[in-house]
């Protein structure tokens, strides 16, 4: 009796290494394995990146399943409790229910984690199927990895090519725009997606995770990249112009879950039909991307500057900015004042000087001397529509000329 209950066991884990080798066999995605696993184990399995937050999962028993349990990872807290579990652990009991955690490990560095709960313990036979399943995820994500290097040396190869060769075959475009599956009619973007890492965290990790945002909602070939310091510049292009506004809110939500990691700043560009273009919607992401605040600015949203920014490398330009707004930076400097930081909210709370004076924490009186201040210094009267004007353009060709 005890032999034939060992080799029913034997059969078995048999059975289920072989369902397991054909998921990999298949070619099926990390989520397709996700799901697998969960269905094999009777496990809710949860997919974490290196930075603890969910990638995919599958919830067995969605009806009983507690998401606020603080072992949840729908969790908001949750963090703060896998912080702890981040070592190798096996059917812990918490919370009413067994919980597993599995780190994936490459090249000495955990780039994600494998967490199982399950109502009761997890098996011999359950184990060694999800540490089977755990080889293959991280197989695949070591793959992808290699790959994703790879194909984003290649994407800033044709970037770069594209935007400082001035005559290239419209055979080269085409090409590229096939190998990006971008043969169906829509509007192609420009988009400068400018990282703000948090106090010691690492810029190149901030952009991994951003790449493998893009790479699971757009597809790996199918947008162009490249990044320069702090920014990623993408390329994207979507069948309706309503959609690209729909993709970048849905990328902001995202990030906003990194927020103790990284925050951005998103300039677009007008939508454009052809890659050809892609000088032009590259300067209009980053002139928008310029007057984003850890937000997003579209350049269709930009007023004169826009008129402006071909005129940017002329002395005329540079001229009327020494004249105006530039004044006031040496006047600050030199009497340590705040003169243009109180042109700058007067303008953004349209003139209304009881308003201006609480935002800045002064009284009335004393805006009023600042105000006629600026005048004595620059020439121009905030009180008088063409002065005020000329203020104006001042401050906005003192953002054109940061692109210089």
């Amino acid at each position: 009796m005890l032999f034939y209950r060992k080799n029913e066991y034997i059969l078995k884990l048999n059975n289920i290494y072989e369902k397991l080798m054909n998921l990999s066999f298949e070619n099926r995605d990390i989520e397709g394995i996700i799901y697998s696993l969960s269905k094999l184990s009777n496990s809710s399995v949860f997919l974490l990146d290196g930075f603890l937050n969910l990638i995919c999962y599958n919830v067995i028993h969605t009806n009983n399943f507690n998401r606020f349990s603080p072992i949840s990872p729908f969790n908001r807290k949750f963090a703060k409790f896998a912080k702890r579990l981040k070592n190798y652990t096996i059917n812990q009991e918490l919370d009413g229910s067994y919980i597993s955690f599995y780190p994936i490990t490459i090249n000495d560095k955990d780039i994600a984690y494998v967490y199982i709960i399950n109502d009761s313990k997890l098996d011999k036979l359950s184990q060694r199927t999800i540490e089977y399943g755990i080889s293959i995820i991280s197989a695949k994500l070591e793959r992808d990895h290699a790959t994703a290097l790879a194909q984003a040396r290649i994407n800033r190869t044709l970037v770069q090519i594209m935007l400082n060769s001035k005559e290239l075959p419209d055979e080269f475009y085409q090409n590229v725009e096939l190998n990006l599956n971008w043969d169906i009619k829509g509007y192609i973007y420009g988009i400068n997606i400018r990282l703000h890492p948090g106090k010691d965290r690492n810029i190149n990790n901030c952009k991994i995770i951003v790449y493998n945002y893009l790479d699971h909602t757009i597809g790996k070939n199918n947008y162009l990249s490249t990044s320069k310091n702090a920014d990623v510049f993408i390329f994207i292009k979507v069948p309706r112009k309503d959609d690209v506004k729909e993709y970048v809110s849905n990328m902001m939500k995202n990030f906003k879950s990194y927020a103790n990691i990284f925050t951005v700043s998103v300039g677009v560009s007008n939508p454009y039909q052809h890659i050809k273009s892609i000088k032009r919607y590259y300067d209009e992401a980053n002139l928008a991307l310029l007057f984003s605040n850890q937000n997003v600015i579209y350049y269709s949203s930009l007023d004169t500057i826009k008129l402006l920014y071909p005129l940017k490398d002329y002395e005329v330009v540079e001229q009327y900015y020494n004249n105006t707004i530039r004044k006031l930076e040496e006047y600050d400097n030199k009497n340590g004042t705040k003169l243009l930081e109180t042109l700058e909210v007067y303008l953004k709370y349209n003139f209304k000087r009881t308003l201006v004076a609480d935002k800045l924490f002064i009284h009335v009186e004393t805006l009023r001397y600042r105000l006629n201040r600026i005048e004595e210094i620059t020439g121009y009267s905030v009180e008088d529509p063409e002065g005020l004007f000329a203020l104006q353009m001042g401050l906005k060709i003192k953002r054109l000329i940061k692109i210089k």
